[in-house]
């Protein structure tokens, strides 16, 4: 499994895109709920029983005081044909709270891609710690097996192979800590890309990074989806605001009702009655309610746009941050290569020198646990100096397209706009056909 297969079956099976997925289409639903409020309302209903009038001034004595069966229906339409743009306003409240939606979705992803890369890099980083620390007991081992003969030829004292001993135990007490640590490793790679890992293959080291600090940060801060979605978002309250300003207009709609009956209020026959009217509606006075909700929202509003400055400024940090790691990780990496190689130059030396009676025990061991040290820290530093490449990319908002996978269908924006065309219909031709 390549990391771009891992990171995309990441996005497309984790449950935490998925429920962000669910809310967007809910959203998109909600949508429709909006757009539904342009259309006509028509609604029936109908009755059938038994009715007692008492009239004596309009019915006969004896047509009244009587039960009679009745029966009745209605139709209404109702359109509303101004209501101070609530609905219009409504609409555009919604497609805003939808590609806010949408946009949380594509942060989910981006957030769940660097955490499968993570996994991904940890599990490469521990089965390579793990075989140095298994190489480790095996050259400790070997180390003992030298001591034990010549300790047998008289070459060497006793202590020595009790020394050698000693360093065999410890080296095997480190390979059990390693091996808990990469089953731990092997679990979290379980639980975010959802199988237990087989053959990965090695990580490529991405391009397209940005040559400075500050470039990352101004492409991250316009384009990381997390403060698109804060954006959006006080963006969709700022239309519910222009919605409550449209409860101080009075609403206007046009309504028909034609009512058919047969025997209704003591009178035998059939009856149809049609009426069709304008009807006006308009709160004068309400308590300051309306008043009240526009104030609310204007706080709503600030809340939501400063929450969008605070997401960019630790947006900002975090890209900082990542690149800072970027940046003086390779120097680290290239300065944990040439002490691996001389560490293990200076083991094969001392090897040498120990058999021919120049080294003592104790400089050959402390050269291979020096040796096991350097190679330890730089397998763990090149992981790190790898992952903080793919961070970099994450809080920048371009991991996925680094990677080559493929967004979650939800994740498409440019609903509000959509809606306004939908609205006005402003689609212009093109001059040449």
């Amino acid at each position: 499994m390549s990391l771009r297969e891992a990171v995309s079956r990441a996005v497309e099976t984790h449950p935490s895109v998925n429920a962000a997925r669910a809310g967007r289409r809910a959203s998109g639903y909600e949508l429709r709920i909006a757009q539904g409020a342009l259309y006509p309302t028509v609604s029936l209903s109908a009755d059938a029983g038994q009715q007692y009038v008492d009239r004596p001034n309009s019915l006969d004595p004896e047509d009244n005081q009587l039960w009679r069966p009745r029966r009745q229906a209605s139709v209404t339409v109702r359109q509303v044909l101004f209501s101070g743009h609530q609905r219009a306003n409504e609409i555009y409240r919604a497609a805003a709270a939808l590609d806010a939606s949408a946009l949380r979705v594509l942060s989910r992803a981006e957030v769940l891609a660097l955490d499968a890369v993570e996994a991904y890099i940890d599990y490469r980083r521990h089965a390579m710690l793990l075989s140095l620390a298994r190489a480790n007991v095996d050259r400790h081992t070997e180390i003992r097996s030298l001591v034990n003969e010549l300790v047998g030829g008289g070459k060497a004292p006793e202590s020595d192979s009790n020394q050698a001993a000693e360093r065999v135990a410890a080296a095997n007490a480190v390979l059990a800590q390693v091996q808990k640590a990469f089953l731990d490793a092997r679990a979290k790679f379980k639980q975010v890309i959802g199988i237990h890992p087989g053959a990965t293959s090695p990580v490529p080291f991405p391009s397209n990074l940005p040559g400075s600090a500050r470039l990352a940060v101004e492409i991250g801060v316009g384009s990381n989806p997390a403060i698109e979605a804060a954006r959006t978002r006080a963006e969709a309250t700022r239309y519910e605001l222009e919605r409550a300003k449209g409860a101080h207009y009075p609403s206007v709609a046009l309504e028909g009702t034609a009512t058919y009956g047969e025997d209704v209020n003591g009178i035998e026959g059939r009856n149809l009655d049609v009426t069709g009217k304008v009807v006006i509606n308009w709160d004068l006075f309400d308590g300051h309610i309306r008043k009240n909700r526009e104030r609310a929202l204007n706080e709503r509003v600030m809340q939501h746009q400063l929450e969008a400055d605070s997401q960019s400024r630790e947006i900002a940090e975090a890209i900082e941050r990542a690149y800072a790691g970027f940046a003086t990780g390779g120097d680290r990496v290239d300065s944990l290569r040439d002490q691996v190689q001389a560490n293990n130059r200076t083991v094969s030396a001392y090897r040498e020198e120990y058999q021919l009676g120049k080294r003592s025990l104790l400089d050959l061991l402390d050269g291979e646990n020096s040796r096991f040290n350097s190679e330890f820290q730089y397998q763990s530093a090149s992981a790190i100096y790898y992952f903080s490449a793919y961070q970099l990319l994450a809080h920048m908002g371009r991991l996925l397209t680094t990677l080559g996978v493929s967004a979650p269908a939800e994740a498409l924006t440019g609903h509000v706009e959509q809606s306004k065309q939908s609205l006005f219909h402003i689609d212009i031709e093109p001059l040449r056909q």
